[in-house]
C-alpha cells in the first residue's frame, strides 16, 4: 500500500517505517484507500517534546500577530474548502454538500478565534475590599490536546484548536484512525498561515495514543468529543492526573412532533437526521445515502433504508448487499430504492427531486 497516513510534526509530515498500519476504507466504495500508521507512546512523547519547546516562543508571542495567522489560516481554508470536502468525503462517506457545511460550521469557529486579542485583555477591580484590587491576566497553559471523533473530521477539531493556538498554547491533535487524512490537510494550511513549527501536531493513533496522552504530565488539558462511555473515561483518567478536561458525549438530537405538524417537513427534518449514523444511533430508523461497509450489522435500527443508484459509483447497490445480508440475518427490516437519476438520494438536499423519489418509493 503506497498511501501510508501519518503524523504531522515540527511544521511537516512525517513518514516512519514500522509500526502497526490500519487500513482507512473510501465509504463509497469499502476499498481500502490507504492505510494509516498507528503511533506508539514513544512517539507521542517525542512530539509532546517539540510542541513543549514551540509553546515557549508562540506564548511570547504578541495576541495580535497571534490572531494575524488565524486571519490568513481562515482565508486559505476557505480558498481551499473543496479539497478539505473531498477529504471527509473520501473517508468519511458524508456527501460533499454536508463536507462543504462541515468545513463552513469549522469556519465560525475559526472566525471567532481572530477576535482573541479582545477576549485576552483581563480585568481589573479596584477597592473589592479595604486596600485590596483584583486582576485577571489569562495565560496559556502550554501544550494542550485534542481527541475528535469520525463523524466531523474538520468542525469538531475546528472546536478546538483555533482557539487554544490563538490563545498561546502549542496543540497536538489525535484524529479518529477512520478519517485521518483531512487533519494533515489543515496542518499544512497552518504551516502555510505561518504557524510556527511544532506549535500544531496530529498524531495517528488508537486508545494506545490516547492513553499516553492522558499521562504525558507535560500536557496540561484535553478536550474530547465522542461517545459517553469514553467520555467518561477520559474525564476520569485526564482528571485524576491534574488536567483540565472537557469531554463531551452522547450528543442527540431530539425531535417532538406536535398533532398539527405538517408531515412533509417532519419527514425532510427526520431524513435530514437520520443521515448522520451517529447523531442517529439510537433512533429506530436509519436512512444511509451511503452504503458501505462501516454501518454495523448490529445496530439498533429496526428498519434501514438503503438508497442507491447504477449510475453512480460511490453508492451503486452492489456495494451494499453484504452489509444488507448480515443486517437481514439479525432480524433488521432493509429496503433499497434504486434512485434513476443517479446521485444521492440523502439529507444533502432534502428536497431534491431524487430525495422525493426515495420518499415515495422507497418501500413500494
Amino acid at each position: 500500500m503506497s498511501n501510508i497516513i501519518g503524523n504531522h510534526v515540527g511544521g511537516s509530515r512525517v513518514s516512519l517505517s514500522g509500526g502497526t498500519l490500519q487500513d482507512v476504507f473510501n465509504p463509497s466504495t469499502g476499498e481500502v484507500s490507504g492505510q494509516v500508521r498507528l503511533s506508539s507512546p514513544k512517539e507521542l512523547d517525542d512530539v509532546v517534546k517539540v510542541a513543549s519547546e514551540a509553546a515557549v516562543s508562540w506564548a511570547a508571542t504578541p495576541a495580535a500577530k497571534r490572531a494575524q495567522v488565524m486571519y490568513r489560516f481562515k482565508r486559505l481554508l476557505e480558498e481551499n474548502s473543496e479539497k478539505v470536502a473531498n477529504s471527509i468525503s473520501s473517508e468519511h462517506g458524508k456527501t460533499h454538500d454536508d463536507a462543504l457545511g462541515e468545513v463552513a460550521r469549522g469556519l465560525e469557529a475559526v472566525e471567532f478565534s481572530c477576535g482573541i486579542p479582545h477576549l485576552l485583555k483581563g480585568t481589573f477591580s479596584e477597592q473589592v475590599a479595604a486596600a485590596i484590587d483584583v486582576y485577571s491576566i489569562p495565560q496559556p497553559l502550554g501544550v494542550v490536546a485534542g481527541i475528535t471523533p469520525f463523524n466531523f473530521p474538520a468542525m469538531v477539531p475546528m472546536w478546538m484548536f483555533p482557539n487554544a493556538l490563538a490563545c498561546g498554547n502549542a496543540f497536538i491533535l489525535k484524529p479518529s484512525e477512520r478519517d485521518p487524512s483531512v487533519t494533515l490537510i489543515i496542518a499544512d494550511l497552518l504551516k502555510e498561515a505561518g504557524l510556527p513549527e511544532g506549535v500544531f501536531s496530529v498524531v495517528q493513533g488508537d486508545k494506545v495514543v490516547v492513553d499516553a496522552i492522558l499521562d504525558n504530565p507535560e500536557i496540561k488539558a484535553v478536550s474530547f468529543v465522542g461517545s459517553t462511555p469514553v467520555a467518561e473515561y477520559i474525564y476520569t483518567r485526564g482528571s485524576g492526573n491534574g488536567k483540565r478536561v472537557q469531554a463531551l458525549g452522547g450528543a442527540k438530537n431530539h425531535m417532538v412532533i406536535m398533532p398539527d405538524a405538517d408531515m412533509d417537513q417532519v419527514v425532510d427534518a427526520l431524513m435530514g437526521e437520520y443521515g448522520n449514523p451517529e447523531i442517529a444511533k439510537d433512533r429506530k430508523y436509519l436512512a444511509s445515502y451511503s452504503p458501505y461497509h462501516q454501518i454495523k450489522a448490529d445496530i439498533k435500527y429496526p428498519e434501514v433504508l438503503f438508497t442507491t443508484s447504477t449510475k453512480d459509483d460511490r453508492v451503486h447497490p452492489g456495494h451494499a448487499r453484504k452489509t444488507a445480508a448480515k443486517m437481514m440475518s439479525m432480524g433488521h427490516k432493509v429496503f433499497f430504492f434504486e434512485n434513476p437519476e443517479g446521485g444521492h438520494a440523502g439529507a444533502s438536499n432534502p428536497r431534491d427531486k431524487a430525495y422525493q423519489l426515495a420518499l415515495t418509493n422507497s418501500r413500494n
